[in-house]
C-alpha cells in the first residue's frame, strides 16, 4: 500500500502531462513548398489563431524541411502600428536535445508618420519599399541583419489580401532551429508575437507632467478563435468616448501574445 501511495503522485503527474500535450493544437502538414510571395491564396481561411488586443491573426504549417507562417491584421490602425513601431516573432522550444529560442525582428520605420485611419493600401506599398531586411537572433546560423529573400534560407514576403489587409508570409528552415539529425517533427513550439508601442507624442513634450510608462499588455488565445479586432477606425456611432480613448491608448503600449503549437510529421498520420 505504501508503494502505491508513493507512486500515485507520479502517475497523476504523468497523466496530466500527457493530457496537456494531447490538447496542444497542431501545425498543418504542407504537402508542397509554399510560395513566399506575400499572398494568402495558398492558406485556408479564416486563420486558426487570433488575438483581439493586437489584432493579429495567423496560420502555421510545416513540411519535413520548413516551418511556414502567414500573419495578418485586419484592423487598419493596429496594422499601421505594426508597420511603423515594428514587431518581432519568437520561436521557442524546450524539448530535450532540441531546445531553441530564436527571433525575427521587423524594425520600426521611423520615416513613416502615424496617421489615424491612414490609406492602408498606399501605406503597405510604401512599407514594402522601405523594409528590406530583418534581424535574426538565436538561430544556428546566419544571425544578424538579413535580406527578406535568401536562397536556401529564410524567406519573407509582404503583401496584401483581397480586402487590403497586410500579409506577412514567412518560411523558416527547420535546420536553422534544430540540427536535421535531431528533428522529429513532433516538437512543441511556443510562437510569440511582440508588437512595439508607437511613440507617444505627449511623452516627448514638456507639459509639466508625463504619462505613466507604457505597460506590456499580454494575452493568450487558443485555436479556432478566428478573426477579431474589427476594421479599425475612429469613434463610431453609439461607441463611448472611453472606449475610443482606450483604443487610442493601446496604440502607445507594447503588446504580445503566445500560442503553443506542435509540429507534425506526415509519416506518423
Amino acid at each position: 500500500m505504501k508503494k502505491i501511495l508513493i507512486t500515485l503522485p507520479f502517475l497523476i503527474l504523468f497523466l496530466s502531462k500527457s493530457v496537456a500535450q494531447s490538447t496542444v493544437p497542431e501545425s498543418k502538414w504542407s504537402s508542397h513548398e509554399i510560395t513566399i510571395d506575400g499572398l494568402d491564396n495558398e492558406w485556408s481561411k479564416p486563420f486558426n489563431y487570433a488575438d483581439s488586443i493586437s489584432g493579429l491573426v495567423f496560420a502555421i504549417s510545416n513540411d519535413k524541411d520548413n516551418i511556414y507562417l502567414c500573419v495578418s491584421n485586419s484592423n487598419k490602425n493596429k496594422a499601421t502600428k505594426m508597420m511603423i513601431a515594428g514587431w518581432s516573432l519568437d520561436l521557442k522550444s524546450s524539448e530535450k536535445d532540441r531546445k531553441f529560442h530564436a527571433s525575427i525582428d521587423f524594425s520600426k520605420i521611423a520615416e513613416i508618420r502615424y496617421v489615424f485611419n491612414a490609406d492602408i493600401k498606399n501605406l503597405i506599398t510604401l512599407y514594402k519599399a522601405m523594409i528590406t531586411t530583418v534581424t535574426r537572433k538565436g538561430f544556428l546560423a546566419n544571425n544578424g541583419v538579413q535580406d527578406l529573400t535568401n536562397v536556401n534560407g529564410m524567406n519573407i514576403g509582404i503583401g496584401l489580401d483581397e480586402k487590403e489587409n497586410i500579409i506577412y508570409e514567412i518560411m523558416i528552415p527547420i535546420k536553422d532551429l534544430i540540427p536535421q539529425s535531431k528533428a522529429t517533427l513532433t516538437e512543441l513550439v511556443n510562437v510569440e508575437f511582440r508588437v512595439n508601442a508607437l511613440e507617444n507624442p505627449y511623452e516627448s513634450r514638456d507639459f509639466g507632467s508625463r504619462s505613466e510608462p507604457n505597460s506590456m499588455g499580454k494575452s493568450r488565445i487558443g485555436a479556432g478563435a478566428g478573426r477579431s479586432g474589427g476594421s479599425g477606425g475612429g469613434q463610431r456611432p453609439g461607441e463611448s468616448s472611453s472606449n475610443a480613448n482606450a483604443a487610442m491608448s493601446a496604440l502607445y503600449e507594447k503588446q504580445s501574445f503566445t500560442q503553443k503549437i506542435k509540429l507534425v510529421d506526415k509519416e506518423s498520420k
